[in-house]
């Protein structure tokens, strides 16, 4: 790099576009599928997870489907609002997922884009919306004390398949944050 003027030992920082899950099945399912559900499930709520921990709140789904045919389909969608909530974020998702057409998948991905850092931003006057806000918080705490998926949604109660964390490619800000989170459950 250093031949062409960039400083290869340089350390760039990125904005943060979209944070995302994907997830390659053992056994392939159908889009309107509840086991395919629970795992869409999962996946939205690490992604919640990390977009909450980034500070973040997403206005844009995109759900990713491979088939076993090997034909793709992706759908994305901007929302009319910012959402950080799993059962919002997980509803959002799911109905894009049931636009998919109805072949087995065998590789679902999920993603939130149209990051906003305005993550507990209050906007409504609404209780309700600040009791989520409140839940999410506290659901987010005992996560981080006890592990991921102390508490987690019924509809992924009996699940067949638990997506395991990959090591993604490119630069990942909140790795550091995992290895110590691993590292502090290790101890417990």
């Amino acid at each position: 790099m250093r031949l062409h003027g960039w400083e290869a030992s340089h350390d760039w920082e990125f904005e943060t576009k979209s944070i995302g899950h994907s997830y390659a099945l053992y056994k392939p399912y159908e889009p309107t599928d509840s086991r395919l559900h629970q795992i869409l499930c999962q996946l939205v709520e690490k992604m919640g997870k990390r977009l909450r921990d980034g500070g973040y709140r997403a206005q844009g789904i995109r759900i990713s489907c491979l088939f076993t045919n090997y034909t793709s389909w992706n759908h994305g969608e901007k929302l009319s609002h910012p959402l950080f909530v799993s059962t919002q974020l997980y509803q959002e998702s799911r109905r894009i997922l049931l636009k998919a057409p109805n072949k087995a998948v065998r590789l679902l991905a999920v993603t939130g884009y149209f990051l906003t850092q305005d993550l507990y931003k209050q906007e409504t006057l609404l209780t309700e919306e600040q009791r989520k806000t409140d839940l999410t918080r506290a659901l987010d705490v005992i996560d981080a004390r006890w592990g991921d998926f102390t508490v987690f949604p019924a509809r992924m109660l009996c699940m067949e398949q638990r997506v395991v964390d990959r090591i993604a490619f490119g630069g990942v800000r909140q790795l550091s944050n995992v290895i110590a989170s691993e590292a502090k459950q290790s101890r417990s």
